[in-house]
């Protein structure tokens, strides 16, 4: 399963990976990669109305390729969203419409993640930066360079001091969010990096590899790093198929795994010991979130559906299906009382939903 995974992504990667830094100097210090001419910024595109069912939910219009990323402000306002088409789009989370697209990328837009007060974006790209983004204006704010391969997942610190990001280059960088200075390079996975989560309290992050290492005693493709201390992780997750998606519970006590192998799991944050599995995907599970109770997990799978889960039980609450093809990232809204989903069929979602 794994090299069908890598083989479907590495189609979708075949993107040119030639970089630009528009305006901004590098946050690395790092000689910038030379630059090509920035496309016009006149933030105006077509705007298409979402469809909507009797449920109230909507479907979102107006990307042209899969959406790799989604996210909602924290007012619970807007989605963002992220796609291989190269943009980053700015939606009306009642209305469904699109309020703004920042300047066309110059790669395809593979994660994304909102700062705690919901003003800065940071966005992870094909061809290798990290880049930080103002939400209102659209502007540019830093380039952080360091990744040598894909950067593939990214994420604040809920204090928003701190960003971090997992690449193909099998490394994870911890950065300055002001400064976009790198402040620890945290390595020793065999493989791809494919996501990264802070702890509520912003001491721990959990990590997920796209191919667990499987010959360490009790090793696995999850580890839990001290952000301040050791470098030496707590290594878990042993278990057919690589680690796409994880996600630390509002508690900070659990963390959600989404792997390779169809499977969603549930682990405890503290020791790494398996607490649930989840089954009821045929397909990989790419993205796993949990609600701002903690008492509903989300997945979404390469089966096309999103699935509802009781943390506490394991039991199935929903399968929501309306994607036709694989969906690659889902968000709660702030209040819990909607899901935002992001597929390879072109679409974003918004769910009404009951918990």
């Amino acid at each position: 399963m794994k090299k069908t995974i890598i083989a479907a992504a590495a189609l979708a990667l075949s993107c040119p990976t030639t970089r630009h830094t528009g305006t901004q100097a590098a946050a690395t210090g790092e000689t910038p990669p030379s630059e090509s001419p920035a496309p016009p910024e006149t933030g105006e595109t077509e705007r298409r109305e979402p469809t909507r069912t009797g449920a109230g939910d909507m479907t979102l219009l107006g990307h042209t390729s899969g959406v790799w990323a989604v996210a909602y402000t924290p007012d619970g306002n807007r989605i963002v969203s992220g796609s291989e088409d190269m943009s980053i789009k700015v939606w009306d989370a009642k209305t469904g419409l699109e309020i703004r697209a920042f300047p066309l990328y110059d790669s395809v837009i593979w994660a994304l993640a909102l700062s705690p007060e919901g003003k800065r974006l940071v966005s992870g790209s094909n061809n290798k930066t990290v880049k930080v983004w103002d939400l209102e204006t659209g502007q540019q704010s830093l380039i952080l360079l360091g990744h040598t391969d894909r950067a593939w997942t990214a994420a604040f610190s809920p204090d928003g001091k701190k960003i971090a990001t997992g690449s193909w280059d099998k490394t994870i960088r911890i950065w300055d969010a002001q400064t976009g200075q790198s402040l620890r390079i945290l390595s020793g996975y065999a493989s791809e990096v494919s996501s990264v989560a802070f702890s509520p309290d912003g001491k721990r992050l959990v990590s997920g590899a796209l191919d667990p290492p499987r010959n360490l005693a009790g090793g696995g493709g999850i580890r839990l790093w001290n952000i301040e201390g050791p470098a030496e992780p707590v290594i878990f997750g042993n278990y057919e198929g690589g680690i796409l998606s994880v996600a630390f519970s509002p508690d900070g006590s659990l963390i959600a795994s989404g792997s390779n192998g169809n499977a969603v799991k549930l682990w405890d944050a503290q020791t790494g010991k398996e607490r649930l599995v989840l089954g009821g995907h045929t397909n990989a599970v790419w993205s796993v979130a949990f609600s701002p109770d903690g008492k509903t997990l989300a997945s979404g799978s390469w089966d096309g559906l999103v699935k509802l889960w009781d943390t506490q039980t394991g039991r199935e609450l929903q399968a929501l299906s309306g994607h036709t093809n694989a969906v690659y990232s889902v968000a709660f809204s702030p209040d819990g009382t909607s899901l935002v989903s992001g597929s390879d069929d072109r679409t974003v979602k918004i769910w009404n939903i009951k918990q």
